[in-house]
């Protein structure tokens, strides 16, 4: 793998994501990450490099992949980015019912059509994303518009077509994130107020006084108390990301105390520097996807003139990001997750954390 050390400033930086995600892990990721058999994508990737081919595929893996295949330059990975979106859209909707599958089996049938609000969030983000490619999908847009109503609630909607509690932050996030897209894309008012919707849970709902987000509540979204409770400083960064895409996008205030959230979130990082997986329960394990959101919002600071210490900042963050995560035995790889000591506990790489990557690594270029 690539060696992080020695790069001293953000350009080298800048250059040495460019290539790492160019040269290494989209060339990986689209033909070994993709089961030629079925055109659709392996759930992840050992850490030798082989595909785990005997591991159920959930559904917004291969929608976040689509995500990551559109923003490449090249025609090819956006061709194949569309070609999974029109399987996902063709056969992952079951034909009596209209409900959408979460899951593909190991061999690539559709299953579990429970109509997941995450994996829907996921489809529109992929949908947004091929359109920012130039890719028509107005057609797709309009059934999934009509499969989110059907799961419409009072306030939000609902998890799934079985209405099961908790509800979570957690879709509304990444519907807050797609809806953003569509609108920045298309300017059509409707985004918008999908996105609005999300922004109003968040701010009457899932984020308490002293900064930190809930994630889970009961059916009229009253926050459930420990031990149901949890907290996730991961995707409070998350949040801190979106909400300025979101200002940047509408030229409006969100009206969020992000430093407060920033601050609170990170002072729960561990002896490493790197942030826990929870916090309440306190698991003192660091999986890679919430370092990336750290850096994002590290960023977002930065960018808004907010006095980070020098280990908060985007730098120093992507410095032990690399160091942990990144200098392993396959080029596009990545370790998954790491002890508080920095020893190393999984085996396989998620493809699901790509998308992170390929967001996070494209925030710190973009910023420079």
């Amino acid at each position: 793998m690539l060696d992080g050390s020695g790069m001293n400033n953000k350009m080298d930086w800048k250059n040495r994501l460019l290539d790492w995600r160019n040269n290494y892990a989209l060339p990986l990721w689209t033909t070994t990450g993709v089961d030629g058999a079925t055109g659709m994508c392996w759930e992840g990737l050992d850490h030798s490099g082989r595909p785990l081919a005997s591991v159920e595929r959930r559904l917004r893996v291969q929608a976040r992949q689509v995500y990551c295949f559109s923003r490449s330059t090249q025609k090819a990975h956006q061709e194949l980015a569309q070609n999974i979106f029109r399987k996902i859209m063709s056969n992952c909707f079951e034909n009596v019912t209209g409900y959408m599958a979460s899951a593909l089996t190991p061999t690539g049938e559709p299953k579990h059509f429970v109509h997941d609000l995450y994996d829907l969030a996921f489809v529109f983000l992929a949908a947004a994303s091929l359109l920012k490619a130039n890719i028509k999908v107005e057609a797709e847009l309009a059934l999934l518009e009509r499969a989110l109503n059907r799961l419409e609630a009072d306030a939000g909607w609902h998890e799934s077509i079985l209405r099961t509690t908790p509800r979570r932050q957690n879709p509304h996030m990444h519907l807050f994130e797609a809806m953003i897209g569509l609108y920045q894309v298309t300017g059509s008012n409707r985004f918008l107020n999908f996105a609005e919707q999300c922004l109003e849970l968040f701010s009457n709902y899932f984020l308490q006084s002293n900064g930190e987000v809930f994630e889970f509540f009961n059916t009229d979204f009253v926050a459930y108390t420990p031990p149901k409770q949890s907290v996730e400083p991961g995707h409070a960064m998350e949040w801190i990301f979106l909400l300025d895409v979101y200002e940047s996008v509408t030229n409006k205030r969100a009206g969020i105390p992000l430093e407060l959230i920033f601050s609170r979130a990170s002072e729960t990082a561990l002896t490493s520097g790197l942030l826990p997986d929870t916090v309440s329960p306190l698991k003192t394990t660091s999986r890679l996807w919430p370092q990336l959101e750290f850096l994002k919002a590290s960023i977002v600071l930065e960018k808004r003139g907010a006095a980070l210490p020098k280990s908060h900042t985007p730098t120093s963050l992507l410095e032990k990001i690399w160091k942990h995560y990144f200098e392993g035995p396959v080029r596009g790889g990545w370790y998954d997750k790491v002890t508080e000591e920095g020893n190393l506990l999984s085996t396989t790489m998620p493809a699901s954390s790509l998308y992170h990557i390929f967001c996070a690594f494209d925030c710190f270029i973009e910023s420079q």
